[in-house]
């Protein structure tokens, strides 16, 4: 998944890690933000909400592909019914939380 989202946005988080819980898989990511976004936040009015927005956007286009999905339920034999994200631009912070129509661990 780290890989994936590297390849899609030219920087992927320096550290994710991964809970498996009930039905769901929780993905943290820290330090995730290129030197632009960075840039933005500290010398833009509106730069945390904008490199929020910006990463929403990018994130769910790289869901909705399917991809990393794909692989995360094949490699647990279980559909995913609800993603959630979110993001703490200004912490370099996100969680991606899948919840799956089956009981992991």
């Amino acid at each position: 998944m780290k890989q994936y989202i590297k390849n899609k946005l030219d920087k992927g988080p320096d550290g994710m890690r991964v809970t498996i819980t009930d039905n769901m898989i929780i993905l943290r990511s820290e330090r995730y933000l290129t030197r632009m976004e960075k840039y933005i936040i500290k010398n833009e009015p509106t730069g945390v909400a904008t490199v929020k927005s910006i990463r929403t956007d990018a994130v769910t286009g790289i869901i909705n592909e399917g991809g990393p999905i794909s692989f995360i339920e094949e490699l647990v034999q279980a559909k995913a019914v609800y993603v959630v994200y979110d993001s703490y631009p200004q912490d370099e912070y996100c969680i991606i939380i899948l919840v799956f129509d089956r009981i992991l661990a």
